[in-house]
């Protein structure tokens, strides 16, 4: 049995990528990189259900040679079907064994419309003969009983949400009903990976070889709407354009792609060769944080806790005198990271860095909160906190209440005004240090000048400086922790002037 592309239109004399169509996503499945390179992303739009196995035409250009056009999927041979008129009963067909063709000039106000064979699933069962390990563990996730959500709240029949809550829903050899197909149910490997059967009868052939996707449209096919839209409030982050800024900065080099790229994070897990700022596809992804197989407590299948999570990357490192931080959130949070002025390490603590205990909430509680509206709809969605940026006031529709992380311990109108409060205040400390590190201001102490114990002195209080700065939270973070580093500072250069 034969499924039909869902494209259907005249063509450009224009090469271009077809968007998608009556509400269908078009998903362009490139080669699988083989060998060490790390597997290329493939998907290029969403679809509800994951990969969707249908063939998509990609691009159509006319050449002297006559009308050139790919598509993808997953298998063929495929039908090339022509016609002048889109409601005719009867098409011209050519087969093809490949996903291009080249028909000539004449064809180039034709319609036309692609057709390839129904995928085979295979289901969870059959991949656990050989994958038992990450069945185990995948069937303890909220992704195994994704059916069970839906029969929960009565909507286990409903065809809208059955796409994302079963494997294959609305193809002739996917899910069903729980009658006649129950071991198609839930979230399982052929919704991210593709159908499998082929890959299950010979598992040999690499060209059946199951897809390894990391892209957040992956996640993003499913993970949207005013229900739970975490992929649309994903796109509003900073996450999402993580790699896009060190490759339009004039120094991204390619360490910087261990916490601005999840083709980096990959390879270095998996063992392939790491890619460079040029070729790199990836920004930070769903992937980057969310384990699909199952992760800590698996509940949000993190692979790590939340405050180690974050701390991979918001984090100074091993940072020392004579460094620029570059980003110390986690250390500003646990109190350290600073210095005194003899030159030890400057450890001090405030409420907040309580949150970064083990077990604690840290980054999240305040950068990752959800919130549920009455009726939800597209001006007033519910929110999952994937904007990671609560006073973004720039964000409007994706976004809880501005201190509802702070409600555990504050009110709204308590936080707002100490919030604004010390944040003014340090933001004018860090103004009076400035010109003290600008070697264009008047104030400038020039380490040249100075004996090799006070240009010591001078780091610290340097270092300090850009430490307070580059946590960015303007003491929110930890005010003990950013009060005190700063005070050390004002006294050294009180000194050195």
């Amino acid at each position: 049995m034969k499924k039909t592309n869902h494209y259907t239109g005249r063509h450009s004399r224009k090469k271009f990528a077809l968007p998608a169509v009556a509400g269908l996503a078009c998903v362009i499945f490139a080669a699988q990189a083989l060998g060490e390179a790390v597997p290329q992303s493939t998907i290029t739009h969403r679809s509800a259900g994951g990969i969707d196995p249908k063939p998509y035409i990609e691009s159509i250009e006319l050449t002297t040679n006559g009308l050139q056009f790919e598509w993808s999927g997953f298998g063929g041979p495929y039908t090339v079907f022509t016609s002048d008129n889109i409601a005719a009963q009867e098409w011209q067909s050519f087969e093809t064994n490949g996903t291009a063709a080249l028909l000539a000039a004449e064809y180039q106000k034709q319609f036309v419309k692609i057709s390839g064979p129904s995928p085979v699933f295979a289901g969870a069962a059959t991949c656990m003969q050989c994958h038992s390990d990450t069945h185990t563990e995948w069937s303890e996730t909220s992704h195994a009983g994704a059916l069970e959500t839906l029969k929960a709240i009565g909507q286990g029949e409903n065809g809208q949400c059955l796409p994302c809550h079963t494997v294959g829903y609305g193809l002739p050899t996917g899910y069903k009903n729980e009658t006649e197909t129950p071991y198609f149910a839930g979230v399982q490997c052929e919704n991210c990976h593709g159908p499998g059967g082929e890959h299950a009868m010979n598992p040999g052939d690499e060209s059946n070889k199951p897809l390894i996707e990391m892209s957040s449209m992956m996640c993003g096919g499913c993970h949207t709407d005013t229900h739970h839209p975490t992929y649309d409030e994903w796109e509003l982050s900073s996450h999402s354009d993580a790699l896009s800024t060190i490759q339009n900065h004039p120094f991204g080099g390619d360490s910087c792609l261990e916490c601005h790229s999840q083709d980096y994070r990959y390879a270095e897990e998996a063992g392939y060769d790491m890619p460079s700022v040029e070729n790199a596809q990836l920004s930070l992804e769903c992937s980057t944080c969310h384990a699909p197989h199952g992760g800590v407590e698996h509940e949000g299948l993190l692979r790590a806790e939340v405050g180690n999570l974050c701390g991979q990357c918001h984090t100074q490192e091993e940072a020392t005198l004579g460094d620029s931080p570059h980003h110390p959130q986690f250390e500003m949070l646990k109190g350290i990271g600073a210095f005194n002025s003899d030159g030890t390490p400057l450890e001090q603590t405030s409420a907040h860095s309580q949150l970064a205990a083990a077990g604690g909430q840290a980054c999240a509680q305040c950068h990752v909160v959800s919130f549920e509206v009455e009726n939800p709809n597209q001006g007033n969605p519910n929110v999952t906190g994937h904007t990671f940026n609560p006073f973004d006031e720039s964000i409007t529709t994706h976004q809880a209440p501005q201190y509802a992380g702070c409600s555990d311990c504050h009110t709204s109108e308590w936080a707002d005004q100490h919030r604004h409060e010390l944040q003014s205040e340090v933001e004018n400390r860090l103004a009076a240090l400035a010109p003290y590190f600008n070697e264009d201001s008047e104030q400038y102490i020039d380490p040249a000048q100075l004996s090799a114990a006070d240009q010591e002195k001078l780091q610290i209080a340097e270092f300090n400086y850009h430490y307070v700065e580059a946590d960015g939270s303007l003491g929110v973070h930890n005010k003990n922790n950013a009060s005190e580093a700063l005070d050390v500072a004002d006294t050294i250069v009180g000194e050195l002037q």
